[in-house]
């Protein structure tokens, strides 16, 4: 999961992602327990040796505290207005940076995390998961 992250965010950026300004927008990884935070720093470290990008990793390792759910308009954003995140996809600069940065490369670890893998329905999903 920490290197499908990765892939999806430009952790130089300490001013938000892309077109989205600000702190709200800001990069973290936060975790729960020493394992998550030393996996976390690991990767971290592993793309600041890759030299991957020219300008040092900002992205912060913090430690998780409460979540609050984001309001219903922000649930599913991308599903339920498909045609607005794909223009802001398009218009935000991100699709465009992180295929420069990662290349043929980009999305490859999630393609190999799980082989076969199909999200199962979503009333097994909300069975299984707390409502966290």
């Amino acid at each position: 999961m920490l290197q499908i992250f990765w892939q999806q965010i430009d952790p130089t950026d300490g001013g938000g992602q892309f077109a989205d300004r600000g702190e709200q927008y800001c990069t973290a990884i936060f975790y729960h327990d020493e394992q998550q935070r030393i996996l976390a720093e690991k990767t971290k470290t592993e793309l600041e040796k890759s030299a991957r990008f020219s300008k040092p990793i900002v992205t912060k390792i913090l430690p998780a505290k409460p979540f609050y759910k984001a309001e219903d308009y922000h649930q599913d954003f991308s599903n339920k207005n498909f045609l607005i995140y794909k223009l802001y996809r398009l218009s935000s600069g991100g699709d465009i940076f992180l295929k420069r940065v990662w290349g043929d490369r980009l999305n490859e670890d999630l393609k190999n995390q799980a082989p076969g893998f199909s999200k199962p329905p979503e009333e097994e999903l909300r069975q299984r998961l707390t409502p966290l």
